[in-house]
C-alpha cells in the first residue's frame, strides 16, 4: 500500500467502498480501511446470509407441501452443513465481488482499524 492517499475511507460498507469507488474515478488516489469483510454488515452476516438460510428453508417446505402438485418426497429432510455451506459461498462470492470492484477500480484496501484524527489546526 502507498504511504499517502488523497482520500482514506474508513470502513468498506455499502457506503464507503461507494465512495471510494467515486473518489478514485474522479482522480484521487484512494484507500479504504476495513477491519473486517468489504460489503458491510448487510452483505457479510445480516441479510444475504439470512436470505440464503431462507431459500433453503423455503425449497425445504415446498418439497414437503408438494403432494397436491404431484411431487411427492417420502423422505425429506435439512442437512444444516450444505445450508450453511451454502450460504458461506454466497457470501464468499459477493464479498469476493465488491474486493475486485475495488481492485479494478484502483481503490487500495487495508485490512486493519483505524480513526480519524486532526494533524493540525482546521483554517475554517
Amino acid at each position: 500500500m502507498a504511504d499517502s492517499f488523497d482520500v482514506v475511507v474508513i470502513g468498506g460498507g455499502p457506503g464507503g467502498y461507494v465512495a471510494a469507488l467515486r473518489a478514485a474515478q474522479l482522480g484521487a488516489k484512494t484507500a479504504v480501511v476495513e477491519r473486517d469483510r468489504v460489503g458491510g454488515t448487510c452483505l457479510v452476516r445480516g441479510c444475504i446470509p439470512t436470505k440464503a438460510l431462507l431459500q433453503s428453508a423455503e425449497l425445504y417446505t415446498l418439497a414437503k407441501a408438494g403432494a397436491p402438485f404431484g411431487v411427492v418426497a417420502d423422505k425429506i429432510g435439512v442437512d444444516w452443513a450444505a445450508a450453511l455451506g451454502r450460504k458461506t459461498e454466497v457470501v464468499d462470492k459477493l464479498v469476493k465481488g465488491v474486493e475486485g470492484l475495488l481492485k479494478a477500480g484502483g481503490v487500495a484496501l487495508a485490512r486493519s482499524t483505524s480513526q480519524a484524527s486532526a494533524s493540525r489546526p482546521r483554517t475554517s
